[in-house]
Formats: structure tokens, C-alpha cells, sequence
């Protein structure tokens, strides 16, 4: 059965999900993903929660989103320090008791 990306991501919904890109892998077609994401946040909506991710492309290296997150990374494909950090303040935020 055919899907697309958009689809799939929406499965999560109403847990969080954080999507990240690199802006050199054209093969996985950083801003397609944004645009999947985007289109994903409509199902958080459903559950009464605001999408807050930009209507234009972030500025790379920026975190964005609320229950969607995302962001683009400088450079080809790989998982670096900053791209934990992001997903840390990520799980901070949703995990924080204090």
C-alpha cells in the first residue's frame, strides 16, 4: 500500500515527534521533510494541540515545532553532538518535572 512520509509521521500523533534534516543529503530532500512535517502537525491539531512550526523553511541549525520538531543541519548525513543536544532540549522539555 502506497504511503507518504506525511502520513506516516501523523501515525505518532499526539506523542512528539522531531524530524531533523541535513541540508547536504539531497537524496533524502531536507526540505521535502519539512514539508512532510508540516503536513503531519495538522493531525496534533485534531488533538487540540497548535502547530507552531514556520510556514517558510527554518533558518539551518535552528530548532523548530513544538510537538513537531524540526531542523536542518549544516552538511551531509550524520548524527552530531548538536543534533543530540536539540534532541535532549527536546526530551527536557517533555520529561521535565520541576
Amino acid at each position: 500500500m502506497p504511503m507518504d512520509q506525511h502520513q506516516l509521521m501523523a501515525l505518532v500523533a499526539p506523542r512528539t515527534l522531531y524530524v531533523a534534516s541535513s541540508s547536504e543529503d539531497f537524496g533524502a530532500d531536507p526540505y521535502g521533510e519539512f514539508l512532510a512535517a508540516k503536513e503531519a502537525a495538522e493531525v496534533w491539531r485534531l488533538y487540540g494541540m497548535e502547530n507552531t512550526l514556520p510556514t517558510e523553511f527554518p533558518a539551518l541549525e535552528q530548532s523548530v515545532g513544538n510537538m513537531v520538531k524540526y531542523h536542518c543541519k549544516v552538511g551531509k548525513y550524520s548524527i552530531t553532538a548538536a543534533d543530540w543536544k536539540y534532541y535532549y532540549d527536546c526530551a527536557d522539555k517533555l520529561f521535565k518535572t520541576v
